[in-house]
């Protein structure tokens, strides 16, 4: 990173001030052209409504454009700094590359999958990727004119992969089910525990051998994981020695969001959200368990 690059505070501020009103004005923009394509469609004006069609699509270019110049103030001034202050200076951050999920059982189908903020960087000791990811599945839906299909999404969150640094003796995926999932996904190990098996679902390529990853005191470090996180949580046990982990938190993270350009505030929110997802490798004590 050229240091010529980083912005004083008041300086950053300012921009991001200025970017963050030219965003809400065309935002508003593109509500007032949406509502006059279909306005001026249904009394038969055409050629007006195809003039906001137009309008509407600079719009959305223009609105984009600035998130972008946003994003990659964010990733130049506080991102990079934020990282290096949590994985050192080795860290590789790639903004707008998705991460590559590793397998996992998860209790909805999807078709398409995006993503971004792709991170590597080293975790105590370990090898780690980090990224946000959305699943989203191409569902067919009826309305008054026929058939269109929709993309709806099934997950966002953010996706971690941790490298144990050992084989595994076979693959265990462990996802958090609610009664829904119940009735679509279905494991064949059992832990002997009514509230561990009552909460998660555990499959595995050989059931008898997955006992000696699900031991009582993982199973334990799992369960208070997800009591911590506060929401639905996959993980999966490679023998590659890869440890892949979900968290399905419903946002990304280190995105500007609607609050103002206070750059400690978003400091402060990015490190929250970072460690959000990086401290899974504590509270799971990886160095610690011998797997």
């Amino acid at each position: 990173m050229d240091e010529n690059m980083i912005m004083a505070d008041d300086k950053l501020e300012a921009e991001l001030k200025v970017l963050r009103s030219k965003e809400k004005i065309f935002t508003t923009l593109i509500y007032i052209t949406m509502v006059s394509i279909f306005l001026f469609a249904i009394i038969g004006i055409i050629p007006i409504s195809l003039i906001s069609l137009v309008l509407a699509i600079v719009f959305i270019a223009m609105t984009n454009d600035i998130r972008g110049k946003i994003q990659n103030l964010l990733n130049e001034n506080i991102i990079n700094a934020v990282l290096k202050e949590a994985l050192g200076d080795t860290v590789e951050y790639r903004p707008w590359e998705k991460i590559t999920p590793g397998s996992m059982m998860l209790p909805f189908p999807y078709s398409l999958e995006n993503g971004s903020q792709h991170i590597k960087g080293v975790c105590n000791g370990m090898n780690i990727e980090l990224g946000n990811i959305t699943f989203l599945n191409e569902e067919e839906h009826q309305n008054q004119d026929g058939t269109y299909t929709a993309k709806v999404p099934q997950f966002k969150g953010q996706w971690l992969i941790c490298d144990l640094g050992r084989e595994l003796p076979c693959d265990v995926f462990i996802s958090e089910v609610n009664k829904n999932d119940c009735k679509s996904m279905e494991g064949n190990v059992t832990s002997g525990n009514e509230l561990f098996d009552n909460r998660f679902r555990v499959k595995a390529d050989d059931p008898q051998t997955a006992h000696r990853i699900l031991t009582p005191q993982m199973m334990e470090y799992i369960s208070v994981m997800a009591d911590k996180l506060g929401c639905p949580v996959y993980l999966s046990f490679l023998r590659s020695g890869k440890l892949n982990v979900a968290v399905k938190t419903e946002r990304e993270i280190f995105e500007f969001g609607n609050g103002k350009a206070d750059l400690e505030a978003l400091r402060r929110k990015f490190i929250s959200e970072l460690h959000g997802v990086i401290d899974v490798i504590d509270m799971l004590h990886l160095k610690e368990i011998n797997l």
